[in-house]
């Protein structure tokens, strides 16, 4: 059997199990008693950006780029005792980037399409387009924070009772229609050929819970066509107890490169972190945390490489909101140590300011244009935000960001002479968030 028809038959084996698993779950238990509800949801969020310094330190006498972009959103779900399904519209632009008479068909598309049969009291299984989200979103997020969102093509069975949760994921990906052959070109897709996981939630007492996700991917090349997979495993503690709240998460990961004739054939890295949270009163709240992904040195010349890779998870609310790291853009694998530190202050119900401070690191060394190894230091940044509730389905948020980075982020970024940094690295947004649900039968 080729690797092509182990992808396939992994994948049937694991849809083969929890379809079993659901109709044992149907005969042994009775239906769910869901009442009859029909929601619409209407989703508007302009966002005005100045960007002077995102994902990348911009160059000296460079100006920033000033636009606006909107996502507009319509969702509708039908829930009954048997089933549930969800359909959800949507459409990304930028201000002033069509036509005042339109002439071609705009960018609506499809975020969420996906029917759920509830089988018993317990257990679903949900079919279609759907957003998986976990736990704090580390390695499987919404990344509700840029405009078009994340979503999987993929099948789910959902287990929940007591204290107990588990989910079963499972996907295989096309680019289109086939008559023979399985090959798969990731570049403008889903990225990865079929994924598998098992994710699962234990709640020990009212301080503590836990939980586990198990991911295999497999990949293909896009252009030898070989395939290989690689597994990401972790588990996370959440414990909350008077005013502290604290999450620990720890992952590990393995796996080999899609190409045959790569340098790199294999992976083997790792990232824990830590979060604690002290609720100082009631309007108070201040962090503490650290991150570490493992990372490969510049200079290394070994077949295997440590670089952890976060995968599809919402990095934005982790590593700075400027987004010089793991958020689409690289930083030549040398991992990351972030160790941060802020505070949120709720003035009213309705309005809330937050600070946060991050003091970046390479996890692996950094290696100059001579040859030379280099501080690990990447810089510093400062973010603040704020939040204003108008009412229950309006708000407004916006924010203000500054980068300082060090030589060696000019380094990672591939930054090199006679090119020069501009002194200001900053970013300003802000956005008006129009979100009103309607129950239109109930």
């Amino acid at each position: 059997m080729n690797n092509k028809h182990k992808v396939i038959a992994t994948t049937l084996l694991l849809t083969a199990c929890i379809t079993a698993s659901c109709i044992s779950e149907l005969k042994a238990q009775e239906l769910k008693t869901k009442k009859e509800e029909l929601v619409l949801d209407i989703q508007v969020r302009p966002r005005a950006e100045v960007r002077n310094g995102v994902f990348t330190p911009i160059l000296e006498n460079t100006n920033p780029a000033t636009f606006v972009t909107q996502r507009s959103r319509l969702g509708v779900t039908y829930n009954d005792k048997k089933f549930t399904t969800r359909v959800n519209l949507q459409m990304l632009n930028v201000w002033g980037s069509e036509p005042q008479v339109q002439r071609n068909a705009t960018n609506v598309g499809l975020y969420e399409a996906w029917g759920e049969l509830h089988l018993s009291r317990s257990s679903s299984l949900r079919l279609g387009r759907q957003v998986f989200s976990y736990d704090d979103e580390r390695i499987l997020g919404a990344l509700d924070w840029n405009q078009a969102g994340r979503k999987h093509d993929a099948g789910l069975f959902i287990f929940e009772k007591s204290r107990f949760k588990l989910d079963v994921g499972a996907a295989f990906n096309q680019n289109n229609e086939m008559v023979a052959t399985t090959t798969y070109n990731d570049s403008a897709s889903q990225p990865y050929k079929s994924m598998q996981f098992v994710w699962a939630k234990y709640k020990v007492s009212e301080e503590w819970a836990f939980s586990a996700l198990l991911m295999n991917l497999y990949m293909q090349h896009r252009k030898d066509f070989s395939l290989a997979n690689m597994q990401t495993m972790g588990i996370n503690a959440f414990y909350t107890k008077n005013k502290i709240s604290a999450t620990g998460s720890f992952y590990y990961q393995l796996g080999y490169n899609t190409s045959k004739t790569a340098a790199i054939k294999s992976r083997n890295a790792y990232m824990a972190a830590l979060r604690v949270d002290y609720a100082a009163n009631k309007k108070l709240t201040m962090r503490l945390g650290s991150d570490y992904l493992s990372g490969r040195n510049m200079n290394s010349t070994s077949n295997q490489t440590n670089e952890f890779n976060p995968l599809y998870g919402t990095h934005h609310k982790f590593y700075g909101y400027m987004d010089h790291f793991y958020v689409g853009n690289p930083h030549s694998g040398v991992g990351l140590w972030d160790n941060y530190c802020g505070a949120t202050l709720k003035v009213k119900k309705s309005t809330s300011f937050a600070f946060m401070y991050h003091h970046f690191n390479a996890a692996a060394q950094v290696v100059d244009n001579f040859g030379n190894i280099i501080s690990s230091n990447l810089g510093d940044e400062v973010d603040f935000t704020f939040s204003y509730k108008v009412d229950k389905s309006v708000k407004l948020v916006g924010g203000y960001s500054q980068m300082v980075p060090s030589p060696s982020l000019k380094i990672v970024k591939g930054i090199i002479s006679p090119q020069v940094t501009s002194p200001n690295q900053s970013w300003v947004w802000v956005s008006l968030l129009i979100n009103p649900q309607i129950i239109v039968k109930k």
